[in-house]
């Protein structure tokens, strides 16, 4: 069972070289994969230092290969992320795949470009003898997002400020219409007392009646007496 299971695993094996023979153009074609693909993809050794990296991570980079090629992973990147990378090389060459992570690195013309990195340990010989990683450029993604950012933080400031703006223009409405409404009560108590005191002024009798009779009567007898003087 155990050499029948083992000759099953290696069947693919014997295929690929068979079909790669029968193709010569196939083994060229493999070999310069990794220059076809757009992500960054490099190999570090045992020690951290550069041993391959493809055409996308030299273009990207700006830096020469001559300057990566035995270079440390830690003289390429930013020193904010020194820790973060060491931890995660101390993790896959302790045989576990990588956590994918964000790190960002200076190109030699001084522009900082933000990577997602990827990374797994090299076998060879039932050792670890590397890590292989793919890095992907996010620069863009990270300029959008931190725009994003820097908007809704605009638009929540402007919020809070209209909403001030709001509540501060319902109090002196409110304000306006407690005084529009103390003015009017006070209107209508002098209406009232003025009523009142119409009603008041109607009610009472005039005192100038008796005067105006006595007067009627002084004329009567002044009139009499002018008749018994031309009488006599």
């Amino acid at each position: 069972m155990m050499g029948k299971s083992m000759s099953r695993k290696q069947k693919p094996k014997r295929t690929t070289r068979r079909a790669a023979g029968k193709t010569p153009w196939l083994d060229k074609t493999l070999r310069r994969l990794p220059d076809y693909v757009s992500d960054g993809i490099y190999c570090l050794d045992a020690n951290g230092r550069f041993i391959f990296v493809n055409s996308s991570i030299m273009e990207r980079s700006g830096i020469p290969l001559e300057k990566l090629y035995g270079s440390h992973f830690l003289d390429i990147i930013q020193p904010e992320y020194h820790r973060l990378a060491r931890e995660n090389f101390e993790h896959v060459m302790n045989g576990k795949d990588g956590i994918p992570y964000e790190l960002s690195y200076k190109r030699p013309d001084g522009q900082l470009h933000m990577i997602e990195v990827h990374s797994k340990p090299i076998l060879h010989g039932g050792k670890i003898v590397g890590l292989i990683g793919i890095v992907r450029n996010i620069t863009e993604r990270k300029v959008a997002e931190r725009a994003l950012k820097v908007s809704e933080i605009n638009l929540s400031r402007l919020v809070k400020e209209k909403t001030a703006e709001f509540l501060e223009r319902n109090m002196e409405m409110a304000m306006e219409i407690k005084e529009h409404k103390r003015t009017e009560s006070a209107l209508r108590k002098r209406i009232r007392e003025l009523k009142a005191a119409l009603s008041i002024h109607l009610q009472t009798p005039e005192k100038s009646a008796p005067a105006g009779k006595g007067s009627e009567n002084r004329t009567t007898a002044l009139m009499h007496s002018r008749k018994k003087r031309a009488t006599h």
